[in-house]
């Protein structure tokens, strides 16, 4: 037994050695430079960034195995993260992985484990230094050691969300007639089907150096080989594209409601409330062809928009000019994709921005942002409302103005702020102000960068 498992890890060292020369003498060395590309500057950037070359480089010989790329996709696929991605933990630990228990990923019928097989094999069999240190790895680990007993502190930054190594698939909705439940029923040899092109996150950039497979002769295999292409939003429209980047947001608890649910309408009756109740949603939100993002980034900050609304309420606040109005952020975040914007399309937010506006709040303040995780701002203004005036022994209620502010971090300016006032909101809310309408609802901003529409509805 221990015979056979040398000579099958002798095997499995011999053919990487192969794919690795073969793949180096297609790679051209000159990488493309986008003009605003920011690359990493400091220490731990750059460890970031060694990690991601040494991952995306395994991806060469893990994706040999097309059932290896179709698990990669079928987890990303499942929408269990935000914008096109997944954790490489998930793909690592398969049987810790809340996504792998999904119905949505099982409806794919990928194989479990492919990808954890092929990327300890390859892992073991090469020289990645950084890549093992940031597992908690031994740098020398024996080829002859098996490949089960590479297992770490799930807990690091490497499988973290917001810092982890992720995989991103840009466009991915493109290809989602090709990776279907069916799509490896008659695979009857390697490496047949859609292949991925794979980029290391090394900049921060809308374009960079990627590498596009092709079928080569090794020997007496049929192997992929790699050669150097530039990659961009053009390129991943056509061409499936996995990029090894950072971070990976789950999709969120709020459930989208659907719009039927908001269509302009008088009261609802509510039986034995004492007073009319008028709730406003963010309805839907669109990005007019403004990528906030870049394509490609090794800071967590690329891909799709990740837009925020929020929400400054100084409701019977007391009056003592000391206090400030409570600001909201509005459900979870919203990631917008690279292809709804480049088309600019709808995306249903749906999501509750007031759920009681009371009839003596008089004016709240709406603020829109897109979210980054540097470069820190503050949203601030004031508001006229109620407030509570407090001259013991009585409280009162007066009319008066109450200040607000809110620290968001964005790479962008504020997006949009305003004041909505009580008294007229509720009047203009179903007026076509603009010159277009959508799902019923008059669009807001429908020439700015980013458009919505505000649904209200009442209850008595």
């Amino acid at each position: 037994m221990k015979l056979n498992q040398s000579l099958k890890t002798i095997t499995t060292a011999a053919v990487l050695t192969i794919l690795f020369s073969c793949q180096k003498e297609m790679v051209e060395k000159n990488e493309p430079v986008a003009s605003d590309a920011l690359f990493p500057q400091t220490f731990q950037q750059k460890q970031t960034v060694a990690v991601l070359k040494e991952v995306a480089t395994i991806l060469e010989t893990v994706y040999q195995n097309p059932k290896a790329l179709y698990e990669v996709n079928a987890a990303i696929y499942s929408g269990y993260y935000e914008d096109e991605t997944v954790l490489l933990k998930d793909l690592l630990f398969p049987e810790k992985s809340e996504l792998y228990k999904t119905k949505k990923f099982k409806d794919f019928r990928a194989l479990t484990g492919i990808f954890k097989e092929r990327f300890n094999e390859a892992l073991i069999a090469g020289d990645y230094t950084e890549l093992k240190k940031a597992m908690g790895l031994s740098t020398i680990i024996t080829n002859s050691r098996e490949t089960s007993v590479i297992s770490t502190d799930t807990s690091m930054q490497i499988y973290s969300n917001s810092n982890g190594v992720a995989i991103y698939f840009p466009y991915s909705e493109n290809f989602g007639d090709i990776f279907t439940p069916s799509y490896f029923d008659n695979i009857n040899s390697e490496p047949q089907g859609e292949k991925a092109t794979i980029v290391a996150a090394d900049r921060d950039a809308d374009s960079g150096p990627g590498m596009r497979p092709f079928i080569c002769n090794t020997r007496d295999n049929m192997q992929l080989c790699y050669r150097n292409v530039t990659v961009n939003d053009a390129y991943a429209e056509t061409n499936v594209t996995h990029i090894v980047g950072v971070g990976a947001e789950p999709s969120g608890t709020t459930i989208d409601r659907p719009a039927e649910a908001f269509p302009p309408q008088g009261p609802i009756d509510l039986p034995n409330y004492p007073r009319e109740v008028k709730q406003v949603y963010v309805g839907d939100v669109r990005i007019n062809r403004k990528q906030f993002d870049k394509f490609i980034s090794f800071t967590g900050n690329g891909g799709g928009s990740e837009i925020r609304f929020t929400r400054a309420d100084g409701f019977l606040k007391l009056a003592d000019g000391q206090v400030q109005a409570d600001n909201y952020l509005i459900g979870d975040r919203k990631s917008i994709k690279r292809k709804e914007i480049n088309r600019a399309s709808w995306v249903g937010f749906n999501l509750e921005w007031d759920g009681d506006w009371e009839l003596d709040n008089l004016q709240q303040n709406l603020a829109i942002y897109e979210d980054d995780n540097r470069n820190s701002g503050t949203i601030s203004g004031t508001i006229g409302t109620t407030l509570t005036a407090l001259v013991p022994p009585f409280t009162s209620t007066i009319t008066g103005s109450i200040g607000f502010s809110i620290s968001y971090k964005s790479d962008d300016a504020i997006i949009k702020q305003t004041n909505y006032n009580r008294d007229v909101f509720f009047i203009l809310n179903r007026t076509n102000l603009e010159g277009e309408i959508y799902k019923s609802w008059p669009v807001r901003d429908r020439y700015a960068n980013v458009s919505f529409t505000l649904n209200d509805r009442s209850y008595f």
